[in-house]
């Protein structure tokens, strides 16, 4: 029986074909940075500052979170922003975390401020199914002023406007933070990374 050998060329077509068959890539999503201001530590998929006063953790909530509101969903599924923030109030006075304070920047200069129920309100009037889980929504996202008593913790959401399609580094920053007459300023990096399936 004869055997016909490959020739070179055809063995090199082979390897390109081989090389080129495209490889599935993990999605990428924000995630907190390793490093940030003293008193700043990741934990998990949060982001967190603490000190002996007071501890604020921030994620970002994703579209594959089974226990979303589906409100929520349907903010992730049109590339809106959504952060869930934790305060915890450590110390013997009230806490005031206004939103107003508050922005979401990247490195394409991207630059959001949190939205606000009439905000979203309107963005949403127009699309069907909306009208009725807008008013799930009030009261579960930081919207006013929020004081938070000694011992005491608040978990809302932040919605932000979609960003850039381009970034690769994001940071939330909260310019103010009362805890009693003292003020604290905060950063929340947060880097474009594959997610580990």
């Amino acid at each position: 029986m004869n055997y016909i050998k490959p020739s070179a060329f055809l063995l090199a077509g082979m390897i390109l074909i081989a090389g080129c068959t495209p490889v599935p890539k993990s999605p990428m999503h924000l995630f907190p940075d390793e490093k940030g201001q003293e008193g700043y530590y990741r934990l998990k998929d949060s982001g967190v500052f603490e000190s002996k006063a007071i501890k604020i953790s921030v994620s970002l909530l994703e579209k594959t979170n089974p226990e979303l509101d589906p409100m929520v969903s349907a903010l992730l599924d049109k590339d809106f922003v959504v952060v869930r923030m934790d305060i915890v109030n450590y110390s013997p006075v009230r806490a005031m975390y206004n939103p107003a304070y508050t922005a979401l920047m990247s490195d394409s200069f991207d630059y959001r401020k949190p939205l606000d129920y009439t905000d979203i309100y309107d963005m949403t009037a127009n699309i069907p199914g909306f009208e009725n889980g807008i008013a799930k929504l009030k009261g579960k996202f930081y919207d006013l002023n929020e004081t938070v008593n000694p011992g005491e913790k608040s978990s809302k959401l932040l919605i932000f406007k979609p960003l850039s399609k381009d970034i690769k580094t994001a940071e939330l920053s909260i310019k103010e933070v009362y805890i009693g007459t003292e003020t604290i300023r905060l950063t929340f990096p947060f880097v474009l990374k594959a997610k580990v399936i």
